[in-house]
């Protein structure tokens, strides 16, 4: 444990201080910005006004100059960040989406050319042999001590163990070095570990995933996810297909069938309910064995003839 550094070469105090200045600097310019409007709005209902106009002037003026400010205090800014994070430094790395977990820098990658930043290698402790991270500067910050109220002797936590790993254990004293003496579960002596490599219950419990093995591997499971995409979308034109030819077989028969326009016809292409011509016709209902409707027979009735 003694090879892992905690300490920071720069005072985060100044770093903090740099970081204030840059806030106080934005807001000073976003106010300079809405002078700029009011005074460029009067100045197009007065163009001839010299004063409105020196105005606008020393408005743009500041606003230039605010904004060297912060691009310098923002490179001032870097530089120090930067600093705090050397080969062998523990602090903190912004793990995918999962949160921030402590790690140990295990390479500085300096820039390839001019538009490229500055990059560091991380492991992440309590995780051997797992997820070896690249970061940049805003995917690091330093590491936060655990509260002093948190280390009370009895609390049950976990530390890592010889072996590189989280085991259980509890607390049997804090010390002002940044370090804790625990007690591992089985076992009965005390070993004094930092506090980098405690992890106390208020904290969210890290899932790590493991790290593909080389870059090699990653190509080979984003082939395997092209080729199920692949087979899921010939499948599903498969399917398809299947189902446009059962609807053209199905049009075809009905267009063959004796239902055509919604009116039944029989072998002569005439309509089943067609009424028979003549003034006899009548007209039926079909497949029921009764016989035609019979119409009634009227007498012509002669004086003095009643109707029967």
């Amino acid at each position: 444990f003694s090879s892992l550094s905690t300490m920071s070469l720069v005072d985060e105090s100044l770093i903090a201080e740099d970081k204030l200045v840059i806030a106080q600097l934005k807001q000073k310019l976003e106010t300079y910005h809405d002078q700029k409007v009011q005074v460029d709005e009067l100045l197009s209902t007065d163009p001839d006004n010299a004063q409105v106009a020196g105005l606008s002037t020393q408005i743009a003026d500041a606003i230039k100059t605010t904004r060297d400010l912060i691009d310098k205090r923002w490179v001032e800014l870097k530089a120090k960040e930067e600093q705090q994070y050397v080969t062998g430094a523990v602090c903190e790395a912004k793990y995918e989406r999962e949160g921030w977990y402590t790690c140990q820098i295990e390479e500085v990658l300096l820039p390839k050319d001019e538009d490229d930043d500055k990059r560091w290698l991380v492991s992440f402790v309590g995780f051997p042999g797992q997820t070896i991270q690249e970061c940049t500067i805003h995917q690091l910050r330093p590491f936060k001590p655990h509260p002093a109220d948190k280390l009370v002797q009895g609390t049950v936590c976990k530390a890592v163990y010889k072996n590189g790993k989280f085991c259980d254990c509890v607390i049997d004293q804090a010390t002002d070095k940044g370090t804790c003496w625990v007690t591992y579960k089985g076992y009965s002596t005390s070993e004094e570990v930092p506090l980098s490599h405690l992890r106390l219950p208020y904290q969210k419990d890290m899932q790590v995933k493991k790290a593909v093995a080389s870059q090699e591997s990653l190509q080979a499971k984003k082939k395997q996810r092209l080729e199920r995409h692949k087979q899921r979308t010939e499948d599903k034109e498969k399917e398809q297909e299947v189902s446009k030819a059962g609807w053209q077989n199905f049009s075809t028969k009905l267009s063959k069938s004796k239902k055509m326009g919604g009116v039944f016809k029989n072998k002569t292409g005439e309509s089943l309910f067609k009424s028979p011509e003549g003034l006899d016709g009548k007209v039926g209902v079909m497949w029921s064995d009764k016989p035609m409707t019979q119409e009634p027979t009227f007498k012509k009735l002669t004086k003095g003839e009643k109707q029967s």
